[in-house]
């Protein structure tokens, strides 16, 4: 992964990237419109690749329940408020 073999010459991103993709915690990253630009490894565990994934919109993936809560959380977003991640988790 690292081309000295060494962590300390890592970038942030090459370390960030690992840390994705070793997670089992399934991270996506949606643009503003909700459509998937980014799907972790893990979203195997749902019976997708992440290939599958890019392009879709977000909603797919939620918990109907937590429909309302997302579009609210992307309504501020495009209003420039931030929130923390943990407040934008969703089942």
């Amino acid at each position: 992964m690292y081309e000295s073999g060494d962590i300390r010459a890592a970038t942030d991103a090459q370390v960030y990237r690992r840390l994705v993709e070793v997670s089992t915690d399934i991270l996506v990253r949606a643009g503003l419109d909700g459509t998937i630009l980014y799907a972790s490894p893990s979203c195997q565990i749902l019976g997708y690749a992440p290939e599958e994934l890019i392009g879709r919109s977000a909603t797919f993936l939620l918990h109907p329940e937590d429909l309302p809560r997302f579009a609210d959380r992307l309504s501020a977003l495009r209003h420039g408020v931030i929130e923390p991640a943990a407040d934008r988790a969703h089942r």
